[in-house]
C-alpha cells in the first residue's frame, strides 16, 4: 500500500548512516509529504480513520523537516547586497551556450561557477573573460572541471598541513571591493556506487576542514551530489562552520530537469554567518539537468570581518 510504502521510505531516510541505499531514500522528503497528504486527504473521504492516523504521522514526519527552509529568517536589506553568485552545471554533454552567455546577461553576477565545464565549454565561455577577466579552471577528473569568472581578483588561499590532502575543487580569495573573502567551489561524485558513496563522503569530510581552517568571510558552492536531509549533508554543515543560504527561501529543487516530479536540491551555497543572505533563488533552464543558483550576499564591513 501507497501509505505504507511512503512510511517506510520515511523511516529509512533518517537512517541513511547505515548504508548507501537508506542514506539515498533521505534526498525525497517533498515528494513523500505530498504523496502522504494525498493519502490523507483519500482516508480522510472514506472515512478510514486508522489509514487517517497513519497518514498524518507520515506528513508530520517529512513536514518536520522540509516547513523549516520556508520559515522566515532575519530578512536583510536587499539594496545591502554587495556580490551575486551564480552556480551552474552545465552537464558536459550540453551544447547550449548561448543559454548560460544569456543567464549571465540576464543576472549580472559578480562570480560565475560553471561545474564540468569541459574544454569546448571553457572556449565557448571566452566572452565572459571581458566582463570577468579573472578566471580559475581546475580540473577534477575527464568531465569535472570547475570554471569560475569573476569580476574581483581570485587569488590562491592557502590551506595548513590538516588540510593539504583536500586539493580537489576551488580554494581561493576573492578580493571584493578591498575585503578578503574565503571562496570554495567542490563537485563531489554521485553517490551511486560502493565507490562513489565513500569517496563523496570523504570529500565533504575534507572540505568542511578546509572551510573552518579558512578566514572569515567565507563561501562554498557547487552541486554537492546530497540535499538538505542527508545525514552526511548535516555532518557537513555542522562540521564545515557554515550555514545554507537556501534557509527561509524554500527548498529550491535543482536537479533533475528532465524529470520534474522527483526534483531534489543538490546544487548549494553555504556561507559564514557573518554574511548576510538577501536572496537565494534558482535560474532558468540552460540545457543542463541541473537549473543555476543564484545567490545574493551582503558581505560585512571590513571591521566586522572575523578570522
Amino acid at each position: 500500500m501507497t501509505c505504507v510504502s511512503v512510511l517506510l521510505f520515511s523511516v529509512a531516510g533518517y537512517c541513511g548512516l547505515l548504508h548507501r541505499y537508506l542514506e539515498l531514500t533521505s534526498h525525497f522528503r517533498v515528494q513523500y509529504l505530498f504523496i502522504a497528504i494525498a493519502c490523507a486527504v483519500s482516508f480522510f473521504l472514506f472515512r478510514a480513520r486508522r489509514w487517517l492516523i497513519v497518514s498524518a504521522f507520515v506528513v508530520l514526519l517529512n513536514a518536520a523537516v522540509v516547513a523549516p527552509w520556508y520559515l522566515p529568517t532575519q530578512a536583510a536589506d536587499p539594496q545591502s547586497r554587495s556580490l551575486r553568485v551564480l552556480l551552474a552545471n552545465v552537464l558536459y554533454s550540453n551544447r547550449n551556450y548561448d543559454a548560460v552567455l544569456n543567464l549571465v546577461r540576464q543576472e549580472d553576477p559578480d562570480v560565475i561557477v560553471l561545474q564540468e565545464a569541459i574544454p569546448r565549454w571553457q572556449r565557448a565561455m571566452k566572452p565572459l573573460t571581458v566582463s570577468h577577466p579573472f578566471t580559475r579552471i581546475t580540473p577534477d577528473g575527464t568531465d569535472n572541471f570547475i570554471a569560475c569568472y569573476s569580476r574581483f581578483p581570485i587569488e590562491d588561499a592557502a590551506v595548513s598541513a590538516s588540510a593539504v590532502h583536500a586539493t580537489f575543487g576551488l580554494v581561493a580569495k576573492l578580493k571584493v571591493h578591498g575585503r578578503e573573502v574565503s571562496f570554495i567551489s567542490i563537485h563531489p561524485p554521485v553517490p551511486v556506487t560502493a565507490l562513489e558513496f565513500p569517496e563523496r563522503n570523504a570529500q565533504l569530510a575534507a572540505t568542511a576542514i578546509v572551510a573552518r581552517e579558512l578566514h572569515a568571510p567565507k563561501i562554498l558552492i557547487g552541486d554537492l551530489n546530497n540535499t538538505l536531509w542527508s545525514p552526511y549533508f548535516s555532518n557537513f554543515v555542522r562540521e564545515s562552520g557554515l550555514k545554507v543560504a537556501r534557509r527561509g527561501f524554500g527548498v529550491l529543487p535543482t536537479w533533475p530537469t528532465f524529470l520534474p516530479p522527483l526534483m531534489i536540491p543538490i546544487d548549494h551555497c553555504l556561507v559564514s554567518d557573518d554574511i548576510q543572505v538577501v536572496d537565494c533563488r534558482t535560474g532558468s533552464k540552460i540545457g543542463s539537468d541541473h537549473l543555476p543558483l543564484i545567490v545574493d550576499l551582503a558581505l560585512p564591513n571590513e571591521n566586522q570581518t572575523s578570522p
